[in-house]
């Protein structure tokens, strides 16, 4: 494979330093695996003339003994190969996901959210697989491959001078057509993957909106989209299927010609006393390893450059812009300042019509409004970092600048949040919360999360996916005035989906909360919120 950047090498050492005894020991069960079938098949051309030629009992015994004994071992050395190969290979692909999943926690999140989170996960999924494969099952099968071709190269070489430029040739003209279907091989297999990948993200965007398009009854809009996508992925697996049929077309021409010779020239040299019936033997089945030897070089080779085009895309996306965060810890929030605060979407468009200033203290409970299409929620975002967005301005947290303040720690250790248009995990509400799950803090807090509306203790055990909206949105609620040594809360249209009757009394709990921490949170619904202090922007 093609090495690439830092990253990838560093994900990849992982990965071996992890399970490199078992790699040693899959290797070495390769190696006498490989001596053990090689061996077997010179041991049943001396069986043969043992019979034919010198009528020896005993020889054919001992003969025979040693070939169950290599069968035996064989199947000793199958254990340990199938469970690498199998258990271990599909162990180490979760654990190279979990690797690729923590390098990302890493980048900036807007480079991420340009992604299609299908066809991203996909991707990953697909690449790790033929990465991983390599490492585990390709370098094996070289192993395998190229100790069979010297052993029996060698073999011929003291046996038979012809035959050993007979097999040589063979090898050479395989090794040239490789040479010119290569760069070919690499770009079909690397186009032939992101087609795919935008197939399937198209199939399980439509299953996605599924409603949406019944709905609207735009079936076929919809389906003239996905075919155009289909149509693309057709066009590549077309280019694809030219070469697998080259390459087939040439495998089967080049097999055929020899065979003739051999069984010809070796047939005359029998029938001739010039060699015995068990040498033809071994030279007929050598050559047919050598065959399906050949076979595999091709099948390795459009492996090893199918793994060249995983490993470059996984490579580029490690190496996507990582987050910038500071470096100064903050033992509590004292406030956050914006000062003349712009942020720049693109380079000729700003978030907002004017530059804002504004002070949140903690504690303090405090109201970002305006009116709908001006993303609030990026404000948010970017104050605390999960954004590095481009700012006009600076923000100030506890008058340090932001960029210079360790914003992760705060995100991890002092902040809450409650997030809009964010996915559905796939857990119950008792793993989304995990230890967040307490006892009655106070009556505000009973009244909101302990009512005849709604009761945290009786969904506990529930998919987040079959909540109601208002119950995912209380979930989350309760997720973020649940954790531990807070200094503050941010929410995004906490009240957003929430029943009309329990909107007074989350406000009541907020405020309560706010005596003593700092809550900051945005809102097109201003019930009980017109007292607060308000940053409208616009």
């Amino acid at each position: 494979m093609k090495r690439g950047g830092e990253s990838m090498k560093i994900l990849i050492n992982n990965i071996v330093n992890r399970y490199k005894y078992r790699l040693l020991l899959l290797q070495f069960m390769s190696i006498l695996d490989t001596l053990a079938v090689t061996l077997n098949v010179y041991l049943e051309g001396m069986l043969l003339n043992s019979l034919v030629y010198g009528k020896d009992r005993n020889n054919f015994f001992r003969v025979l003994v040693f070939i169950i004994i290599l069968s035996v071992m064989r199947l000793v050395f199958s254990f340990f190969d199938s469970k690498i190969q199998i258990l271990d290979f599909r162990k180490a692909i979760l654990d190279s996901n979990d690797l690729v999943i923590e390098k990302l926690y890493s980048k900036d999140t807007l480079e991420i959210l340009k992604k299609d989170p299908i066809k991203l996960t996909d991707q990953i999924v697909d690449d790790t697989n033929e990465v991983i494969s390599f490492i585990f099952q390709t370098i094996s099968q070289l192993i395998s491959l190229s100790l069979t071709l010297v052993i029996i190269l060698f073999y011929l070489l003291k046996a038979n001078i012809t035959y050993f430029w007979v097999m040589l040739s063979l090898l050479l003209i395989y090794t040239l057509c490789y040479f010119f279907l290569k760069p070919r091989m690499y770009t079909v297999n690397l186009n032939l993957k992101n087609k795919t990948s935008e197939y399937f993200s198209g199939l399980s965007d439509w299953i996605r909106r599924y409603v949406e398009i019944k709905g609207k009854e735009e079936l076929k809009l919809n389906k003239l989209n996905l075919n155009t996508l289909k149509q693309n992925l057709l066009k590549v697996g077309r280019k694809d299927y030219v070469l697998s049929y080259i390459m087939s077309t040439l495998q089967i021409g080049i097999q055929l010609i020899f065979q003739i010779f051999l069984f010809i020239w070796g047939g005359i040299l029998v029938i001739s006393g010039e060699i015995t019936i068990g040498y033809f033997s071994i030279v007929l089945q050598y050559f047919n390893q050598l065959l399906d030897k050949a076979d595999e070089i091709f099948s390795i080779l459009v492996k090893v450059e199918s793994s060249r085009a995983s490993y470059r895309r996984l490579d580029n996306l490690l190496h996507l812009k990582s987050e910038v965060n500071g470096s100064i810890k903050l033992n509590k929030i004292e406030s956050i300042s914006l000062k003349n605060v712009n942020i720049s979407l693109d380079q000729n468009k700003y978030l907002f019509n004017s530059p804002v200033t504004y002070k949140f203290a903690n504690p303090g409970f405090y109201t970002i409004t305006g009116k709908n299409g001006i993303d609030k929620s990026i404000l948010l975002r970017t104050i605390t970092g999960i954004y590095n967005s481009k700012v006009v301005g600076n923000i100030f947290i506890n008058d340090k600048l932001a960029e210079m303040v360790d914003r992760k720690d705060l995100r991890k250790a002092k902040l809450g949040f409650l997030f809009q248009d964010t996915g559905i995990p796939t857990c119950t509400v008792r793993d989304y919360l995990g230890n967040n799950v307490t006892e009655i803090k106070s009556r505000l807090f009973s009244q909101v999360f302990s009512s005849e509306k709604f009761n945290i203790n009786n969904i506990l055990y529930k998919p987040m996916d079959t909540l109601s909206s208002g119950e995912l949105q209380l979930v989350k609620l309760y997720s973020a005035l649940t954790k531990e040594k807070v200094d503050g809360l941010l929410l995004d249209e906490p009240l957003a989906n929430i029943y009309p009757s329990m909107k007074r009394d989350i406000v009541q709990l907020l405020k309560e909360f706010a005596k003593d921490h700092l809550v900051i949170i945005i809102s097109h619904d201003e019930e009980g919120l017109t007292d607060e202090k308000t940053l409208q922007v616009e």
